[in-house]
């Protein structure tokens, strides 16, 4: 579980720090952050799903919101 401090922004309210830092390296927009809060949640807990899922979706420097959403479906998330 992730310890890192929580910062408030504009486009994706509450996150931590290194979730903030990584939808900025991946290019995850505020409504791929919508989508990923949907499926995996919040909390501790729920950050670290989604910046694992942001980590394995993501191919040459731009996150994939739609392989996130294929593979939930076949996992029965959503």
């Amino acid at each position: 579980m992730s310890s890192d401090t929580t910062v408030y922004t504009d486009s994706y309210g509450e996150v931590s720090e290194a979730q903030w830092r990584l939808y900025r390296e991946c290019n995850v927009s505020p409504s791929d952050h919508d989508m990923l809060v949907e499926v995996y949640g919040g909390g501790p807990i729920g950050r670290d799903q989604i910046m694992a899922a942001v980590r394995e979706f993501t191919r040459d420097g731009m996150y994939r919101e739609f392989d996130m959403v294929r593979d939930a479906r076949r996992k029965g998330r959503i």
